[in-house]
């Protein structure tokens, strides 16, 4: 049998701005940086994430937490 299994990980956002005070750091971060975004690969505009600046990073090193899992047909 085959099956499909989700999980979810927490990823780490960094982004490099300049500012007055770190509450100001954070609204400049939101302002520039407001969401990540599909890029291609893997297969997919699904299945890889990116970011356009080159002072933005994404790390998703944390442990996967499964969620769900569904059967497949014999045909996927």
């Amino acid at each position: 049998m085959k099956f499909r299994v989700t999980g979810k990980t927490t990823v780490e956002v960094t982004i490099e701005v300049e500012a007055d005070s770190i509450e100001h750091a954070k609204e400049v971060a939101y302002d520039e940086l407001c969401g990540l975004q599909c890029y291609v690969g893997n297969g997919g505009m699904d299945k890889l994430i990116g970011v356009d600046g080159e002072t933005e990073t994404v790390s998703a090193d944390g442990e996967i937490e499964w969620t769900d899992a569904e059967e497949l047909d014999e045909d996927d």
